[in-house]
């Protein structure tokens, strides 16, 4: 529209992560491909959980 400013405003990033085994890695799986999808950036990680820090 005439006389209306616009701004260009990048894709937003997904971040997340993810603990070895089972239940987690199976939604970042679900999670990356949803994200993919839609064609958004992501960076999904796993992370280890350091022995006796639970």
């Amino acid at each position: 529209m005439k006389g209306m400013k616009t701004s260009l405003v990048e894709a937003p990033l997904i971040c997340s992560f993810y603990t070895p085994g089972g239940y987690y890695k199976e939604c970042a799986i679900r999670l990356k491909d949803n994200v993919e999808r839609l064609g958004l950036r992501h960076e999904i990680v796993r992370k280890e959980i350091p022995e006796g820090a639970t």
